[in-house]
This record gives C-alpha cells, sequence and structure tokens, in this order.
C-alpha cells in the first residue's frame, strides 16, 4: 500500500466513521471514483471513456468507486451550466488491483482547465488494529498550513504532524492504530486554529482521504472533505466545529 459511494453531508460535534473496511468489490479490476473540488463551479457532468457515468456531481461530493478496464482511460469533467464546457480532461493508464482518485481541483476563476489531483493506492487493507489516512491541501483560498492531528481536546504539541504544506499537496498513506483523534489546521508557522474536526474517529481497516476544501457554506475558511472507501459511507463533509 503507498498513497492513500449515497451522497450526504454531516455537520457534526463527534463524527463517527463506521465500517467493517475495505471495499465489497472483489473485482481486480481498476477502481476509479472522482471528486468535484472547485468551490466556484456549478455541478459537473463526469465522462468516462466516453460515457456519462456521474451527473450533477456538487462541490464538495465524491463518486463511489467505479470498476474500469484497464490501460488508458479517459476522464472529463463537463460543466453544463457553462455550456458543457470541458473543466478537465485526463488520460491515465490504469493497471488490476489498484484504486485512482481523481480529484478537479482549483478554481474556474483560475482559468480552465481545473488541476487534476490523483491519489493511486492498491487495493490492500491497512495492518490489523489500524487506519490509513492520506491528507490533501485542496483549499484554493488557504494559505500553506500545518496540519495537527491529536488525541480529542489534547492540546497542540510543540511539531504538527504535517508542516508547511502548500495547496494542491497529497501527503503520502500514514497509518495510525484505529480509534479517535481530532485534526486541527492553522496557517504555516501559526499556532492560530482555522480548523477544528472535532472528534474523529477512524475505524479499524478503512482508509480515509481527508481533503481541506474552501468552506463556501459556513463561511469559514476551510472544511475538511474526507473520502473513505466503504460503500455506505464513501465521503462525510466535516465543517468547522470551533
Amino acid at each position: 500500500m503507498k498513497y492513500l459511494r449515497s451522497i450526504m453531508a454531516l455537520l457534526v460535534t463527534s463524527l463517527v466513521l463506521i465500517g467493517c473496511g475495505g471495499s465489497d468489490n472483489d473485482s481486480h479490476d481498476p477502481q476509479l471514483r472522482a471528486v468535484h473540488l472547485s468551490p466556484d463551479a456549478p455541478a459537473v457532468d463526469i465522462s468516462v471513456n466516453e460515457s456519462t457515468p456521474l451527473t450533477g456531481v456538487e462541490y464538495r461530493q465524491a463518486s463511489g468507486f467505479l470498476s474500469v478496464d484497464s490501460g488508458n482511460t479517459d476522464i472529463s469533467v463537463l460543466v453544463p451550466a457553462l455550456g458543457g464546457a470541458s473543466a478537465l480532461d485526463a488520460t491515465l493508464n490504469l493497471e488490476d488491483d489498484m484504486k485512482y482518485t481523481v480529484i478537479a481541483a482549483n478554481t474556474v476563476a483560475n482559468g480552465l482547465p481545473l488541476t487534476p489531483l490523483l491519489v493511486i493506492d492498491d487495493i490492500d487493507a491497512p495492518a490489523d488494529g489500524n487506519a490509513a489516512i492520506t491528507v490533501i491541501h485542496g483549499s484554493p483560498a488557504a494559505p500553506s498550513v500545518d496540519v495537527y492531528v491529536t488525541a480529542p481536546g489534547a492540546a497542540l504539541p510543540a511539531s504538527p504532524l504535517l508542516s508547511d504544506i502548500p495547496f494542491q499537496t497529497v501527503s503520502d498513506e500514514l497509518e495510525v492504530p484505529a480509534g479517535d483523534y481530532q485534526v486541527r489546521i492553522t496557517p504555516a508557522g501559526s499556532t492560530a486554529v482555522v480548523y477544528d474536526s472535532g472528534t474523529l474517529t477512524l475505524v479499524d481497516g478503512v482508509e480515509y482521504i481527508a481533503i481541506a476544501a474552501d468552506d463556501i457554506d459556513s463561511g469559514s475558511l476551510v472544511g475538511l472533505l474526507i473520502l473513505t472507501d466503504l460503500e455506505s459511507t464513501p465521503f462525510i463533509n466535516v465543517n468547522n466545529q470551533q
């Protein structure tokens, strides 16, 4: 394992991500999902090899994993409200026994196409007793950030888990013991918390991608979009609990 579906958004003080770990899909075909992460783009349609399995995907929503053929795969993000303009076009060479997450990031105001961020992972689950998490800075409005991951309610440690992370950075996958955690984000070099997740429960055997994203609804600078590899809960939006 290298780097690191029902649509739902939850505003919670204590978030429990529940599951038995891993995907129910026994296929060894490549698995592909897509994420809409452009805060000023309207709903998009996502095309895979000229078919359009995903339509009306809103900001901070993600598809579940789709089984696709291995080899070269064309992915397009189309914006019907902009006359079907293509916001992103990419061709990926997909391999069996691998999972791919394609994130359409950045803003329309900065020009099309959007920026594709890619997370590649194999199909192996974390080690027994562990969860896996990848962290992504996907907020164009936020400067470089530090990311702290602690026990709930703990004081900020002297050093963040990830430091001075610029926009569009994708971290390595980290395996951590399953259990309760708190994610806090500060501007790089500062201890002024701009995002606080509250309590997050990471479940044994589950892989998570935590994406810092612009929060265009609550007025907070940053929100967290959490992707999982569970069919029952493909993604959850966790707004600022400060």
